[in-house]
């Protein structure tokens, strides 16, 4: 020990060498999340290039002339017209198409009635 009554770390019963194990322990969890933090700078980096981009792109499409969408509302309206003209067309032909093969089946379930019946009898004189 030394005079002056205060002891050193190293005097303490390798203060230096706990240090180092804890220094040791602590390292690889300090060089992981230093490696984190750099990976998420670099990550943070990169989506502020992206969002620059899309903030340029998005400043030139509002520069840009804007669309003529009356022309296309017209379109779609003549559009939607002539489908709704074709759905009753084609209503009116299924409802067609079910009136005669209602009228076939009846007359098909005649004829079979005709055929299958017995002759009527013949009238006693």
């Amino acid at each position: 020990m030394s005079g002056s009554g205060t002891s050193s770390p190293s005097d303490i019963g390798g203060g230096s060498d706990m240090c180092d194990g804890l220094m040791a322990l602590l390292k690889p969890a300090v060089e992981e999340l230093d490696k984190q933090v750099l990976a998420a700078k670099k990550s943070q980096i990169m989506l502020a290039e992206r969002i620059q981009e899309i903030s340029d792109a998005l400043h030139d499409m509002n520069d840009d002339e804007p669309y003529d969408l009356d022309e296309l509302i017209r379109k779609l309206d003549d559009c939607r017209r002539r489908m709704e003209i074709s759905y009753g067309i084609i209503s009116n032909v299924n409802e067609r198409l079910g009136v005669l093969q209602r009228e076939i089946a009846r007359e098909i379930h005649a004829k079979k009635q005709a055929i299958t019946a017995p002759p009527p009898a013949s009238p006693i004189r």
